[in-house]
């Protein structure tokens, strides 16, 4: 008796459209907002599928229409330059952005990052003494998305923020 798979995913989130069930309408309406251009907020209770479903249509929006993504989990932030540290942190590992990444590296530089390119982006942040410095920064890293889409293909960016365990994903 050969023994069956369980096909249903727990404990974590799910990046395999075909591991994500039922979510036909959601996946539909989450890729006209995000072609739209439309600002959307998610708010469900704690494992319900929220970073699921995004993980799943921005990798379909990735192959599909060559739209990056970003994806910056806020949990844990709780200074300016926590905030600064995880917009850069999430900026670095945005995928789709191969193409871009001396661009991006330059921009973060420019912001005050410290920035390796060896193989994998990396950046860390370091405020510059003055206490305006990060409010700098931040203003500096909330342009950035306009910025990284010009360089796209698609001319689109999608960027995600979650509140991580607090539950709640953001996306605009």
């Amino acid at each position: 008796m050969e023994a069956q798979k369980n096909p249903f995913v727990h404990g974590r989130p799910i990046s395999r459209e075909e591991d994500l069930a039922d979510r036909e309408e959601e996946k539909r309406a989450l890729v006209a907002d995000v072609l739209s251009g439309r600002p959307v907020m998610m708010h469900a209770p704690r494992r319900y599928g929220k970073t699921s479903l995004v993980r799943v249509v921005a990798s379909r929006l990735l192959e599909e229409r060559e739209i990056p993504f970003v994806y910056v989990d806020l949990w844990g932030a709780r200074s300016l330059t926590d905030l600064v540290e995880v917009l850069g942190e999430g900026y670095s590992k945005a995928s789709g952005l191969m193409r871009t990444r001396s661009s991006l590296a330059e921009i973060l530089r420019s912001i005050g990052f410290e920035v390796s390119l060896s193989g994998v982006l990396s950046v860390r942040y370091e405020p510059r003494g003055r206490e305006d410095s990060g409010r700098r920064a931040l203003r500096e890293l909330l342009r950035v998305p306009q910025r990284m889409a010009e360089r796209c293909p698609s001319g689109k960016l999608l960027l995600v923020f979650e509140r991580g365990s607090g539950g709640g994903t953001h996306r605009s």
